[in-house]
């Protein structure tokens, strides 16, 4: 059975510190899915009023590592005091499930988003489904600050529907 983490970046920086994982060193048996905001909320919202970053642990992409930047948002595009904001697109949903199929054999894998709530249970909610529908392979999801409860719907949805699987339920 696959373990799937799901951590708030805060977390899932220290799991990487504690491991000393690193572009150089990933462990084999593990995939990555870092998910970060788009540089204009990053700039105008995360930086000038919450005094935070929000960049990825991994400078680059690997085989095992894939890097997105798309905002928390439950559509296509909005506008915010803080700037446009962009929901994951249709190209998103695709480069992610071909990651996920490229490493469906990996044992762990590890995601975050910003609050580890939203983007990042969306996505691991769809791989537990996604595995078991297209190749029966059991996925247990572990969310160990805020459940699964918050996941963003937006993506869930287009991730289901992108990947043409029969229903957007989640299991």
């Amino acid at each position: 059975m696959i373990q799937c983490y799901i951590y708030p970046h805060k977390w899932f920086d220290i799991v990487m510190s504690e491991n000393n994982w690193n572009d150089e060193n990933r462990p084999e048996n593990s995939a990555f899915i870092s998910i970060c905001c788009l540089p204009e909320i990053k700039k105008g919202y995360l930086e000038a009023v919450k005094k935070e970053t929000d960049e990825h642990w991994f400078k680059e992409n690997h085989e095992n590592v894939l890097n997105v930047e798309f905002d928390d948002i439950l559509m296509e595009k909005a506008e915010t005091e803080y700037g446009t904001a962009y929901g994951m697109t249709d190209e998103d949903a695709k480069k992610i499930i071909e990651f996920i199929d490229k490493n469906k054999d990996k044992q762990n894998w590890y995601l975050h988003c910003r609050s580890g709530r939203s983007r990042s249970v969306a996505t691991g909610m769809f791989i537990k489904k996604y595995l078991h529908e297209k190749y029966d392979i059991n996925v247990r999801v572990r969310a160990p600050v805020h459940g699964v409860m918050g996941m963003n719907g937006y993506m869930f949805d287009k991730y289901c529907k992108v990947a043409n699987l029969k229903d957007n339920k989640v299991y």
